[in-house]
């Protein structure tokens, strides 16, 4: 039963992946589209803010942060989202710092 529960936990988690790639496709792209960019990052700052609290301890979670919160913080940033960004320290409290930005 533990193995269902966390394929249902990982959903949203599995979805806001899916949206961050194409939120760094989007950024990266030789010409980027400013709009296309920027709704891509709130379709994954949603998704992200989706993901159940219980589920933001668990490896998966806790290795995808380690590994992109950098790309998260400068996409973000680029974008003046930094409320947005702001909120990522709840989902990954390791890297706090990071997220909060001094203006």
């Amino acid at each position: 039963q533990r193995r269902a529960e966390n394929v249902v936990l990982s959903t949203e988690f599995r979805e806001s992946k899916y949206y961050f790639f194409l939120m760094m496709d989007a950024f990266y792209a030789k010409e980027p589209d400013p709009s296309l960019v920027k709704n891509a990052a709130a379709t994954y700052f949603e998704k992200a803010m989706e993901i159940p609290d219980e589920f933001t301890e668990h490896k998966y979670t806790r290795n995808f942060f380690a590994s992109y919160c950098e790309e998260i913080v400068r996409i973000f940033t680029a974008l003046n989202l930094n409320d947005e960004l702001a909120e990522f320290q709840y989902l990954d409290p390791e890297n706090k710092s990071l997220y909060l930005l001094e203006n």
